[in-house]
């Protein structure tokens, strides 16, 4: 996914630190990683959720999209063992 600017809200940013996942990592799934969901109806900006493989563990992203602005907003981030 291309992304002009990601901006992390104070929410995803804790639970990132909670999990122990690191921006780097969000940044990398947002580039290579696979868009697996679609969520074109979620206000206030249509949403995906990727998933990453990151050190051989996956990682979901869930990102609101500002096609305008071209932004992406981490909301909720999973990592599984």
């Amino acid at each position: 996914m291309e992304c002009r600017r990601v901006i992390l809200t104070g929410h995803a940013t804790r639970r990132l630190s909670e999990r122990g996942i690191g921006k780097n990592e969000i940044l990398e799934t947002l580039r290579s990683g696979e868009i697996i969901e679609d969520y074109r109806e979620d206000k206030p900006y249509p949403s995906v959720l990727i998933l990453g493989v990151i050190d051989a563990r996956s990682l979901h992203v869930v990102v609101a999209v500002d096609a305008e602005e071209g932004l992406g907003t981490d909301h909720w981030t999973r990592r599984r063992p």
